[in-house]
């Protein structure tokens, strides 16, 4: 490890709230993690965070019973998994951090702990009898749910995109048949549509101190047509000397819409960009007096806008 510098975390275990992963106690993965955390710690001068395994959900009860007491300096991140809609019988993302999230799973943390940074580490979406543009759709908005979102409380900081590649045709999987088939990229590694707005969003977030939630601060109205399942997340990035520049995510799951967008923080007329999704970009400045964007399209669940708003002159 110390010869390996990129390497700065290491989990342990994986699921290990599901027994089909672990079928121990609570009590006994939380020795494990002890234990893990000391062996490494007495071997790696580099002292890598040590990550919870991943919970299957945002399981509060599990949580509690690995972190209560004095405990917190064993472990660094506390990860869930998401697959909201990893195959078509699941609930959309939107509706995925629930109660047990908000009311209980995030004060467990806050309170055993020392407010741990809250990641998810695994989310994905297969693509079997599905679209790659709906694999693509549903990375942004998850992005933005878990970043932006009222319900995200503005608890998580890291989200990973499971998994780069499909698996192997010919080989037998672990689960249903779906899971083959929740790469970026196909076996080979022919990049799948997801794989260049995974790689947009990134670049808008990764490395930047961003302040969410603020929704609040957003009002949409429709110009053309009318809403039916409309979703939008402000994400603002903090560019310091109190500046702040802001990510706009607009998208209605279910109706085609002209709307506008209201922002009570000003933006730059001068420089608003509409992201494709495939990475490719639009000025949309034409558009954009500083608070309010306008002629922003809008038609189902596949499209998804994104927007990136400079910092006000």
């Amino acid at each position: 490890m110390d010869d390996h510098s990129n390497v700065v975390s290491i989990e342990v275990w994986n699921e290990w709230n599901d027994s089909l992963w672990w079928d121990g106690t609570f009590a006994q993965y939380k020795t494990l993690v002890q234990n893990a955390h000391d062996a490494i710690d007495a071997v790696y001068t580099t002292h890598p965070d040590i990550v919870l395994g991943g919970l299957v959900w945002p399981h509060y009860e599990a949580i509690d019973a690995c972190t209560e007491g004095t405990f917190e300096q064993y472990y660094e991140i506390v990860p869930f998994h998401g697959y909201a809609e990893w195959n078509p019988q699941r609930d959309k993302v939107e509706e995925y951090l629930d109660s047990q999230y908000t009311d209980w799973f995030v004060p467990t943390v806050n309170n055993n702990g020392d407010g741990e940074p809250i990641w998810v580490n695994e989310d994905g979406y297969s693509t079997l009898d599905r679209t790659e543009a709906m694999q693509r759709s549903y990375f942004v908005r998850a992005i933005a749910h878990f970043f932006a979102s009222d319900d995200s409380l503005g608890e998580i900081d890291h989200y990973d995109a499971y998994e780069i590649k499909d698996l192997d045709p010919n080989s037998p999987v672990i689960g249903s048949e779906d899971v083959r088939y929740l790469g970026l990229c196909e076996y080979d590694r022919t990049k799948k549509l997801a794989f260049n707005a995974v790689k947009m969003m990134v670049a808008l977030l990764d490395d930047e101190t961003i302040i969410t939630p603020e929704n609040h601060e957003v009002t949409l109205t429709a110009t053309s047509g009318r809403f039916r399942n409309e979703y939008h997340r402000l994400i603002k990035r903090d560019e310091g000397a109190g500046d702040v520049s802001q990510i706009l995510v607009v998208y209605d799951r279910s109706n085609t819409v002209t709307c506008k967008a209201d922002l009570t923080t000003a933006g730059d007329p001068n420089d608003c960009t509409l992201w494709n999704l495939d990475g490719t970009s639009t000025d949309w400045s034409s558009y954009f007096d500083g608070t309010t964007i306008t002629n922003i399209q809008l038609d189902g669940n596949d499209v998804v806008r994104v927007f990136e708003i400079g910092t006000a002159p």
